[in-house]
């Protein structure tokens, strides 16, 4: 859901949106974000 995208590039949901929609703080999927970025491999250009 966060690295969803709309037309022009930009982000569709922001962490506000998905912590409300699932019930958690904005503290957690940041957390949840850092942890998944750490065992993500790097982007190829």
């Amino acid at each position: 859901m966060y690295d969803e995208v709309d037309e022009r590039g930009k982000r569709k949901y922001t962490v506000d949106q998905i912590a409300e929609t699932f019930s958690f703080s904005r503290k957690t999927i940041y957390r949840t974000l850092e942890r998944s970025n750490h065992h993500r491999p790097a982007r190829q250009p």
